[in-house]
């Protein structure tokens, strides 16, 4: 039992930091419900006003991860948890309007994994761009040259 914990935790980690450095979604939208003074000197965001939270950004920025180019999974072991910024990490979102689907897709990659490296091993080709480069002009982040319809 206490191997299958150990798995679910590092898996967990895995996924954690691969969605830090790749968020599916490189920005999330919403709209202030009420009128909020921010902590920068007369800056105030009015109810209704739409804002877009970077992601990508946010989850790469030195200021809030150490080396952020860097995969390092510890940074989500369970013992390291309360050393990280509550909202620093948002790739599903957060709050009772986070992603429906995130639970499922957490289950659905460690499936995957467990199929996939119990019977493969995995190198980098020559082709292997490092570091990855993302299509500019889609919605959801991808790797340049990798269309999902043709």
């Amino acid at each position: 039992m206490r191997q299958l914990q150990r798995f679910y935790e590092t898996t967990s980690a895995i996924i954690a930091e691969t969605l830090r450095i790749h968020p599916i979604y490189p920005y999330l939208k919403c709209v202030a419900n009420e009128d909020y003074e921010t902590t920068t000197p007369g800056l105030i965001i009015n109810s209704g006003t739409k804002l877009f939270i970077p992601i990508k950004a946010m989850q790469n920025d030195p200021e809030i991860y150490a080396e952020p180019t860097k995969f390092i999974p510890e940074r989500f072991a369970v013992e390291n948890l309360h050393q990280r910024q509550l909202l620093a990490w948002l790739p599903f979102g957060e709050g009772p309007r986070n992603c429906i689907g995130m639970r499922f897709s957490h289950f659905l990659i460690r499936i995957s994994l467990f199929s996939l490296l119990s019977k493969n091993k995995f190198t980098p080709t020559s082709r292997t761009p490092i570091p990855l480069a993302y299509e500019e002009t889609s919605l959801v982040l991808r790797p340049q040259g990798v269309y999902a319809c043709r």
